[in-house]
């Protein structure tokens, strides 16, 4: 007998469409959410508080100025063991969010990438970071 693969789909276009008014999205460690998926959500949820994106590999931070400047609401932002990159978080506008709660936690991002960030978040009161070179005894928040 051969062994059939069943995948599962989340039509993000749909979430975003029949359910602007969500509060809490988490996409905690499906493997195809990207960038591009953010984007939508960040298009069409604009009450959004938190967003769980922890284990989702593919999410880089390229969508997180569109993220930020749409969705003013955003509080929680939960990144464990994502893909982000230095460039994509460097380019968010981070001092203009609510962002207060963040879970970097088993990212790669570097020192000098934490340090301009956490320069960049007045309302910052929650942090993880465990397991990131980057964060050391330099990197004053």
């Amino acid at each position: 007998e051969a062994e059939e693969e069943v995948y599962e789909t989340i039509n993000i276009s749909k979430i975003k469409a029949q359910t602007p008014n969500l509060r809490v999205i988490s996409l905690y460690g499906i493997f195809f959410v990207d960038d591009n998926h953010i984007e939508i959500l960040a298009s069409g949820c604009i009450h959004l508080e938190c967003l769980a994106l922890n284990f989702c590999t593919r999410v880089k931070g390229m969508s997180f100025k569109i993220l930020l400047q749409r969705c003013k609401k955003l509080q929680t932002l939960l990144l464990q063991n994502t893909g982000i990159e230095d460039n994509a978080m460097l380019t968010a506008g981070w001092e203009s969010s609510s962002i207060n709660e963040l879970d970097m936690s088993s990212t790669e991002l570097t020192e000098d990438s934490f340090l301009n960030i956490f320069a960049r978040m007045p309302k910052l009161t929650y942090l993880a970071v465990p397991n990131c070179d980057g964060f050391t005894d330099q990197v004053d928040i």
